[in-house]
């Protein structure tokens, strides 16, 4: 995870993304919304419609995401 981690600190979207995807695996739902929005805003949309789908059944994660959503932050 560290190689990733680097290379989503660079501003590399897809690695932004993988950090999302590690994330929602481990269940840290405001990690993986802080990361799939920046791989979205680096450029790679998918990275927000992605975590979308994979976990359309968390309410947590839905949450956070409709919370900064509403506050302007996406």
């Amino acid at each position: 995870m560290a190689l990733l981690e680097k290379a989503a600190g660079k501003g590399h979207a897809y690695a932004m993304h993988g950090m999302g995807s590690v994330h929602e695996v481990r269940k840290e739902y405001v990690q993986a919304v802080e990361w799939f929005t920046k791989g979205a805003e680096a450029g790679l949309p998918v990275a927000m419609a992605g975590g979308l789908l994979r976990t359309s059944t968390g309410p947590t994660f839905l949450s956070l995401l409709l919370l900064r959503i509403l506050s302007g932050v996406v």
